[in-house]
């Protein structure tokens, strides 16, 4: 199996609670990460900071300047991956892996993707030469998945495009009051397709995407301040500490409290670099 030694994997891992800045070039790898939950702010080169959010892949190449930390200063869940070799210049020559000025990427595929990277991650880094032959496919198919999902986005009509700019500004201000109803009216379709084809491209429905990023706000918040949970839930509106402890748990994964505890002493746990060796990428 030399046919796949020109590709070496350096780390390839599953991060629950990444929360550490970094800012640096990228030396001599590529990279790609996949972020499950949680914000962060990125940025590379010259170019515009951007928030990325669940269901967004980044990548990065040699010489490529990058800045990314937590959003609002909360963990993040990612999956991440880092590779050398002569195979990772075939990728940037062929465009496989496309070197733009916004190299992040909002998925529509987002569960073929993730199956593929958890398989990635499940490998480790094996040793048997069959077991790395079906890495390097698994590694080579995401980035066809990467592709595909860009050309899907390519053929979005202007209904679609609108309900995807929608569930992003949601995700920016969730406390907002939402009109879906008015919303379907706008673009001039029923609130049944409008509810449809916003499941379709953002995976929950309208209402529960919504309070999904309520309770995400909720959770930076609790991490932030240190006054009783049930004056955060009546300050966000919720003045049924029940009700807001049952949303919580559902969006969240723990109760309001049981959240709180978990965190530790110091809200700095340390993320891989994508721009080091596999030696610098252990949190």
């Amino acid at each position: 199996m030399n046919y796949f030694s020109d590709l070496c994997i350096l780390a390839a891992n599953d991060t629950e609670r990444c929360g550490q800045r970094f800012e640096a070039r990228v030396t001599d790898t590529v990279g790609l990460s996949y972020i499950v939950k949680g914000e962060i702010d990125f940025t590379c080169k010259d170019g515009e900071r951007a928030v990325l959010g669940p269901g967004t892949v980044y990548w990065t190449w040699p010489g490529l300047d990058v800045r990314l930390g937590p959003h609002g200063g909360a963990y993040w869940h990612e999956m991440w991956l880092v590779v050398t070799g002569p195979r990772t210049r075939r990728w940037l020559e062929t465009g496989l892996l496309p070197r733009t000025t916004s190299p992040f990427q909002l998925l529509r595929l987002r569960h073929e993707f993730e199956s593929l990277f958890r398989q990635v991650v499940n490998l480790g880094q094996p040793t048997d030469g069959d077991e790395r032959a079906r890495q390097v496919h698994l590694i080579e198919g995401m980035f066809l998945t990467l592709n595909e999902d860009r050309r899907l986005s390519h053929r979005q009509g202007p209904v679609e495009t609108a309900i995807l700019d929608l569930g992003d500004r949601i995700r920016r201000a969730p406390f907002e009051r939402y009109r879906f109803a008015r919303e379907a009216a706008r673009l001039g379709v029923s609130y049944s397709r409008f509810r449809r084809l916003f499941r379709q491209i953002v995976h929950r429905p309208p209402h529960d995407w919504v309070l999904h990023w309520r309770m995400q706000a909720a959770a930076r918040l609790l991490e932030r301040s240190e006054g009783p949970v049930h004056e955060l839930a009546a300050g966000l509106g919720y003045d049924n500490y029940r009700y807001f402890a049952r949303l919580f748990r559902k969006h969240v994964g723990l109760s309001p409290r049981g959240f709180r505890r978990s965190l530790p002493p110091t809200h700095n746990i340390s993320r891989p670099a994508p721009a080091q060796h596999a030696a610098d990428h252990h949190a």
